[in-house]
Formats: structure tokens, C-alpha cells, sequence
């Protein structure tokens, strides 16, 4: 028989009952992992089948005889029918073990070969994948486990795989696996480097971050400070203003009292001329002897014209000082209401600083804690990659 293009048949499982199918679709399937698609296996089945010796079942033993001595080499004859399609399996070792018994040649030696062929345990189609033959060829029981797979293209006999066969490929398989986990393995270890430059990066930013929290805050802590001087000087000054008031207030009060000491002097003094006018009109009637009560009248009527003038000009004295005193106290009344105004936006400015303050503690608080994680991630990321290197290494010497 000669070897053709396979189709995607199924392979027969060990002990004969159903079929494992292993289309290539199938194989599709196993070579996506956990949703990631991997490169196709370079190890295909029709790589390994070699050449298979065919005979039909009529065929005598004689027949397979001289096509094991043609070939020592040869592991198996395949029992096939007309159109090529695997029956059973002859096997060199248990072939010539039958034959060398008793009279075994000469019992056999003209019998058709089916009566000495023995089951297929297990056929591949040359498009299954070969992990798929090797798992099933494992199952095997004990008395065909060594036994040779024939290979089938679109039903036909293609070739055979023999122990060795699948070894060889089980162990390219392995190989296969070893250079691409350690492709992904050399990939993670990048990838493990990049995060932990990344992670580099945020710890730097961190850092610089922690550096202007602190200065801010330490901005927001003076600006706090003056905040609160300030408030205590417009709390001073609210305070000294009523101060102020209320001795602007006894100053006015004396002012009125000095005002009316003046108005109860200028009222002596009319009394006074009055008395001294009277005086002199009396000296006037009293001729020679009164002459020294007009004296005295004048001077009385000299002294109530200049107490009369003074007490006028304490008058207007106290009254330019009652009425700077009224705009001084409602002057006074005006700076404490400014007062008191700007010392409550000093007061909401000195809550907004100590709130900017807060703020700024908890960021600084929540930099550092970045800082830690990222430098604790950035740990972790040297230790994932320096243990992807050292698998790596580990991979590269079994390879």
C-alpha cells in the first residue's frame, strides 16, 4: 500500500469500543488555552508514520513470512481489505512466537494470515493531533501496548507509528511545550520588568507627590497661623472699639453734665446783674451815701458780664465737643460693624484653612500609602520576574 492524503478521520480507541474523535478542528480547540490562542504545534503524526508493509486477509502465512525476512527491521504486517482499509495488525514478535512453537510452521504456513492477525487496538487518522494518538495509545491494555497504529488518509492505509515512533514524537511534543512556555515564561519576565519600571515611575511620582503634599501643607499650616493672628487682632480691636465707644460715651456723658453746670452758671450770672443793675439804681436814689454800693454794683456787674461770657464759651466748648463726640461715636459704631464683619470672614477663611490643612494631611497620608503599595508591588514584580528568569534558565538547560 502506498501512502496518500489523509482526511479528518477519527481514531479507533483501544479496546474497540466507539470512536475518539481528533478532527483538526478539534485540535484548534486544544491549542487555545484558557482563551488565549497559541501558535499551531509544528508536530504533525504524518511526519513520524513510516512505510507499512499491507496484506490482504486471504494472504498466507508463507506471504507474511517472506515479507518479515525481505525487511528485519520490519515491526508489522497490516491486514487490509480490498480498499485499503485497516482489519488487523500482524506483529513480527508475536508472529514468529506462534511459529516457532510445535509444528507451528507447518500448521500456519499455508493458512490464510487473518487466522494469526490480531485486532487493531488503535488507528490514527494522519490530521489528529498527535497528543490525542499518544494519550489513546497510553490506554492501551498490557498485551497491545507495544503494538504498532496504523495511519489512515481518507480511509486508506497511509502507514504506521511504532512505540519508538511515538516517543520520538511524545518527546518533540515536550520539547515543543518546553520552547513555548518559555517563550511565554521570557515574555512574562518583560512584561514583569516593564510593570515594575512602570511601578518606578509611580513611586517616583509618589515621592515628588509627598514632597509638594508636605510643602502644601506646610504652606496651609503658616497660612492657618496668620489666619489666626489675624482673628485675634480683629477680635482685639472689636474689643478695644467697645471700649472706645463706651468711653466716648462717658465723655459725652460729662460733656452734657459740664454743659449744664454752664447753663446753671450763665443763669447765676443773669441773676447777678439783674442784682447789680437793682444795686445801682439804688445807690443812684441814695445820692452821696450811696456812691460805694454803686462801686461795688459796677464790679459785680463787671464780674457777671465776664462770668456770663466765659460760662458762653464753655458752652460752645461743650457743645463742638458733645457734637464730636456724637460723630466720633457714630464713627466708632461704623468701624466696630466693619469690624465685626471682616473678623467673620476671617473667621470663615480661618475654618476654609483648616479644612484646606485636614485635606492636606490626608493627602499627604494617602501619597505615602501609594508610595508603600507601589514600592511593595514593585518588590513583588522583581521577585515574579527574577523567578521567570530562573525558570527560563531552568527551561534553556532541559532544552
Amino acid at each position: 500500500m502506498t501512502a496518500g492524503v489523509m482526511d479528518n478521520r477519527s481514531v479507533n480507541s483501544a479496546d474497540g469500543g466507539g470512536e475518539l474523535t481528533a478532527a483538526p478542528a478539534d485540535m484548534t480547540n486544544r491549542e487555545k488555552g484558557d482563551g488565549a490562542e497559541r501558535t499551531p504545534s509544528a508536530v504533525r503524526i504524518r511526519d513520524y508514520i513510516r512505510p507499512a508493509a499491507a496484506l490482504p486477509p486471504s494472504a498466507s502465512c508463507r506471504d507474511a513470512l517472506a515479507v518479515f525476512r525481505r525487511d528485519g527491521e520490519r515491526e508489522c504486517i497490516v491486514v487490509c481489505t480490498a480498499e485499503g482499509e485497516p482489519l488487523g495488525l500482524v506483529m513480527r514478535n508475536g508472529f514468529f512466537t506462534r511459529l516457532g512453537q510445535r509444528f507451528g510452521a507447518e500448521l500456519f504456513d499455508d493458512k490464510p494470515i487473518e487466522r494469526l492477525m490480531k485486532a487493531v487496538s488503535l488507528t490514527a487518522d494522519a490530521d489528529s493531533p498527535p497528543q490525542t494518538v499518544i494519550d489513546a495509545a497510553l490506554r492501551r491494555e498490557d498485551g497491545a501496548f507495544y503494538d504498532c497504529v496504523p495511519v489512515t488518509e481518507n480511509g486508506r492505509l497511509a502507514g504506521v507509528l511504532s512505540v519508538s515512533d511515538l516517543l520520538r514524537m511524545s518527546r518533540d511534543l515536550q520539547e515543543e511545550a518546553i520552547r513555548s512556555q518559555a517563550a511565554i515564561a521570557l515574555q512574562a519576565a518583560n512584561g514583569m520588568e516593564q510593570i515594575s519600571a512602570s511601578v518606578g515611575r509611580v513611586l517616583e511620582s509618589a515621592r515628588l507627590g509627598d514632597e509638594r503634599s508636605a510643602a502644601m501643607l506646610e504652606l496651609a499650616r503658616q497660612g492657618k497661623d496668620k489666619l489666626k493672628r489675624l482673628a485675634d487682632m480683629h477680635r482685639l480691636m472689636a474689643e478695644q472699639a467697645v471700649q472706645q465707644e463706651s468711653r466716648i460715651s462717658a465723655l459725652r456723658e460729662e460733656a452734657l453734665a459740664i454743659g449744664n453746670v454752664s447753663a446753671l452758671i450763665r443763669e447765676l450770672t443773669e441773676h447777678s446783674q439783674l442784682l447789680a443793675l437793682n444795686a445801682s439804681i439804688e445807690a443812684a436814689r441814695a445820692g452821696e451815701h450811696g456812691k460805694g454800693f454803686a462801686v461795688v454794683a459796677e464790679e459785680m456787674m463787671n464780674l457777671a458780664n465776664r462770668t456770663k461770657r466765659y460760662a458762653d464759651e464753655i458752652a460752645k466748648l461743650t457743645g463742638g465737643i458733645s457734637a464730636a463726640v456724637r460723630d466720633h461715636v457714630g464713627f466708632l459704631q461704623s468701624e466696630r460693624a466693619e469690624t465685626e464683619g471682616s473678623g467673620k470672614l476671617v473667621r470663615e477663611a480661618e475654618a476654609l484653612f483648616e479644612q484646606l490643612f485636614q485635606s492636606a494631611e490626608t493627602n499627604r497620608a494617602s501619597t505615602g500609602e501609594i508610595g508603600r503599595l507601589a514600592e511593595s508591588s514593585r518588590s513583588a514584580a522583581e521577585q515574579a520576574g527574577e523567578g521567570m528568569r530562573r525558570l527560563l534558565a531552568n527551561w534553556s538547560g532541559k532544552a
